[in-house]
């Protein structure tokens, strides 16, 4: 009996080590050895079944393990293994087929046992799956690489802005002097002649300038809901101008394609760019083809593209049948200035530009192309699934160009200053001049009544002009105010100045541009006074709006508490409509920072889901509520009251 015990022993921890093993992620093996050489395989756990699909006895011996690792990795294998006896330890990673026939990284860590009694040896070795940890390792390298790719773009777009923002009131007071020179010369002469060169030469300065700003996301965007498919059949005779003869152009438009939020000049400029580089991809003639359709991405395609999210896009894609490039060129091509053309050929903007509107767009592009097989450009854009707040701007009549109203000019540029003024004056407007906001705001106290206007520079030294207007506007709330620059700043998208209501020329401007911007904000009647309605339903929003429109107020929107606060710092208004229950910042949070941040304006505050707390907002600093719906007279009885009228 006694003799039996340590065979039951020997035989337990036998079949326990058996589901250790069995249990384990690491599929452990023996390799044998014939003098130096290793011979094969001689011993393999029974989880290799489960790891990888093959049964034990399929893995004995030399054939198996160099017909299961991948191609590519077998010799570095082979050489690792040739120096194990002399090393007694390596590991390796390489890529083994499973019995599926698809190829599974693993690790394999391998140690030489020796039995020094036998004067043998033998290796034991454990083979983990990492594939799952390569795949993050991949991902990993993935977004650094798009992160190094977008600070790189970063760093070139804020150098950009900077260099954009001086060269704008360049351009200006260059192409604004030319006008008025040639306004003033014989067209035909030399010196008419010459100065149409120096114009042209600003003109084509202006558009590069253009580019840099849309670089540098300082360019003011006017986004409205948009169809590619139009902008394309539009676009699409003045590329076949573009491309020339040798070149077929051919579209595939989904008819029933969604719509994108984007500004319809830059989608313009984006497809200009891509179809132009098409056609340089092909100097012996070849096709380009513009397609679009809906799709709706999942989880999945996140993964591989991190600067998308999941959900339902446009997708607009421009291939070509030219060289191709090679995967060196291919990732750099989006780089601000880099180019493969010859020096003064191109400027190396051009898909930079594009890259970064698309980004700006909220959407991503990414790019498929090998040499000699042509590339292929996919662009998506977010898609509408309803009707967007943002509407075409309707065309303005034709503007009024001369008056005879007061315009205070705060600019910091002198000679840019001074051709402003002189073109206001010419066109019969008397006109203030301040070099900084504080000579503005001395102008201002002494000739408060009499000012009709205050057009003013955006980034100014000291002060903001935003600042300035707000200072202006909060003693005289019915001056207008244009704002100009070449460089909208960091603190203020371009797009937030068009949402709110506010008048915006964008830097170069001509001397005509000017004059009709001017007269476009001066030729209606003045408002009765300014409303600011807040409220998260576009519908109540616009409803209100037309009402008030009608009713001779100047109407501002925003969709919840933060753009209240923000519109109120871009524009004074007298008084705001705001509702209690609304997503981001709420009514009651609202009116307390609206009641520290501008005490002289009266607000209104209106539910339709709880009228209960209509009493308790009056108490908060409201001047009157309104319970919803909003009855249209009963809300202008309110408004007149609370204006005194």
């Amino acid at each position: 009996m006694e003799s039996e015990r340590p065979v039951a022993d020997l035989r337990q921890v036998l079949e326990r080590l058996q589901h250790v093993m069995g249990s384990s992620p690491a599929v452990l093996f023996a390799v044998s050895f014939a003098g130096d050489e290793v011979q094969g395989i001689s011993w393999v756990s029974e989880n290799l079944q489960r790891i990888l699909g093959y049964p034990p006895d399929a893995a004995l011996g030399r054939e198996w393990f160099s017909s299961t690792i991948h191609p590519e990795d077998l010799y570095r294998v082979q050489a690792d293994l040739h120096e194990l006896r002399a090393k007694s330890q390596v590991t390796c990673e390489y890529r083994i087929k499973d019995a599926s026939g698809a190829y599974r990284w693993t690790r394999c860590e391998l140690r030489v046992i020796h039995d020094e009694a036998a004067g043998s040896a033998e290796a034991v070795g454990a083979l983990v799956d990492i594939t799952e940890q390569k795949s993050a390792e991949e991902r990993e390298a993935k977004l650094r690489e798009q992160l190094q790719q977008v600070q790189r773009i970063e760093s070139v777009g804020r150098l950009a802005g900077g260099v954009a923002h001086d060269f704008n009131n360049l351009l200006t007071v260059i192409n604004g002097y030319s006008d008025i020179a040639l306004e003033e010369l014989a067209p035909g002469t030399a010196l008419h002649n010459s100065i149409s060169q120096i114009r042209m030469a600003g003109e084509r300065a202006a558009s590069l300038s253009k580019q840099l700003l849309i670089l540098s996301r300082h360019q003011v965007v006017q986004p409205i809901e948009l169809n590619l498919n139009d902008l394309i059949s539009e676009l699409e005779r003045l590329l076949f101008r573009v491309i020339g003869e040798d070149v077929r152009l051919k579209s595939t438009l989904n008819p029933s394609l969604g719509r994108v939020l984007a500004d319809p000049g830059l989608m313009n400029q984006v497809l200009m760019n891509l179809t132009v580089n098409a056609r340089d991809a092909m100097p012996d003639g070849g096709t380009i083809l513009i397609e679009t359709d809906n799709v709706d991405l999942g989880e999945s395609y996140s993964h591989l593209d991190t600067r998308i999210k999941p959900g339902p896009y446009v997708r607009l894609t421009v291939s070509d049948s030219g060289l191709g490039m090679t995967e060196e060129v291919r990732s750099r091509i989006f780089e601000p200035f880099f180019t493969t053309k010859c020096a003064g050929v191109g400027t190396g903007l051009g898909l930079a530009t594009v890259y970064d509107i698309i980004k700006q767009c909220g959407g991503a592009i990414s790019v498929f192309s090998e040499p000699g097989r042509g590339s292929t450009f996919t662009i998506y854009l977010p898609r509408l699934e309803r009707w967007a707040t943002a509407q075409a701007p309707e065309a303005a009549t034709a503007p009024v160009a001369r008056g005879t109203e007061t315009i205070l000019v705060a600019e910091d540029n002198d000679q840019l200053r001074e051709m402003v003024a002189l073109v206001l004056r010419q066109c019969g407007y008397t006109v203030l001049e301040a070099a900084d906001p504080q000579k503005a705001l001395l102008l201002f106290e002494h000739r408060k009544e009499a000012i009709d206007l205050l057009l003013t520079d955006l980034v100014m030294p000291g002060s903001s002009g935003r600042e300035l207007a707000g200072q202006i506007q909060a003693a005289r709330p019915s001056i207008r105010v244009i704002f100009m620059s070449g460089y909208s700043g960091t603190s203020m998208a371009g797009h937030d100045l068009l949402d709110a209501g506010i008048a915006y020329i964008q830097k170069p401007f001509s001397p005509e541009s000017l004059a009709a911007k001017v007269r476009e904000v001066l030729g209606g009647p003045s408002p009765k006074g300014t409303i600011l309605v807040v409220d998260d339903e576009p519908g109540v929003r616009h409803a209100i709006r037309k009402f008030l429109d009608g009713a001779g107020y100047d109407v501002l929107e925003a969709a919840n508490g933060i753009e209240a606060v923000e519109r109120l710092r871009l524009s004074a208004a007298d008084v705001v409509i705001l509702d209690l229950v609304m997503p981001e910042r709420e009514g009651f949070e609202t009116l307390r920072i609206l009641r520290d941040e501008h005490p002289d304006t009266k607000v209104i505050v209106t539910s339709g889901q709880f009228p209960n707390l209509l009493y308790a907002a009056e108490h908060l600093g409201a001047v009157a509520t309104l319970p919803k719906p909003i009855e249209p007279d009963k809300l202008l009885d309110l408004i007149r009251r609370v204006y005194g009228k």
